[in-house]
């Protein structure tokens, strides 16, 4: 993901040099719902004896957002999201039963460009970009009862942060949605589509639905 800050940086300060003559600063909030679990089944399938995996989808999408919108044609959004990941798995054979409870929490960072345009009376955008930063950790808790020891129980807690848990290249992003404008504030009905390359815990396709409230702090007209 480091290689692609620079490109990053670059885009940026060309786009200020093309668009800088109008430039404003939104600062704001995501929230939603995500629309598919947070890991794949594959990953944490049990690895020894009968057993049985249960991934619950997150309830919520949340964080923070700032808005660079340059020369009203185009914007760049960086955000922040925090999702809860929440993951149980449960293997059994003649010795031991063991149930691990995982609660962790991705936190992910995206550049966003977005594409103001019109649908007629309706304000629209469309945008794409990547994630340049992400994180998915938590706490393990394992009970595990050994039946050859008269059933007796163990409880471990551990932390958990799969090694092998960074994508191969930067995760993409597409998204669009409308504006609304309400007093001050700006709101931004949406959907996201995250695509993770080469990762092997997270779901391949991750898609969000979207609300982004936003509020002007910085103008600036040459």
């Amino acid at each position: 993901m480091k290689s692609v800050l620079p490109a990053v940086f670059i885009t940026f300060l060309l786009t200020i040099a093309v668009y800088g003559q109008r430039i404003s600063l939104d600062v704001g909030v995501n929230a939603g719902v995500p629309l598919a679990k947070g890991v794949q089944d594959e990953a944490i399938r049990p690895s020894f004896g009968a057993g049985r995996t249960n991934v619950e989808r997150p309830q919520f999408v949340l964080g923070p957002a700032v808005q660079l919108n340059l020369g009203g044609r185009f914007a760049v959004e960086v955000d922040g999201f925090y999702r809860p990941v929440r993951f149980q798995t449960q293997q059994t054979d003649t010795a031991v039963t063991s149930t691990q409870s995982t609660r962790a929490t991705s936190l992910e960072v995206p550049i966003f460009a977005r594409f103001p345009f019109n649908l007629g009376r309706l304000r629209s955008f469309a945008g794409a970009g990547f994630i340049v930063y992400d994180r998915l950790s938590g706490t393990t808790d394992v009970h595990n009862i050994l039946h050859n020891q008269g059933d007796r129980e163990i409880h471990v807690t551990s932390h958990y942060g799969p090694i092998d848990s960074a994508s191969s290249s930067p995760p993409f992003l597409a998204g669009g949605g409308l504006e609304f404008t309400s007093g001050p504030f700006t709101l931004a009905p949406q959907f996201r589509y995250t695509r993770w390359i080469g990762e092997p815990v997270r779901k391949p396709n991750q898609w969000d639905i979207l609300i982004g409230i936003t509020l002007p702090v910085f103008h600036l007209r040459q």
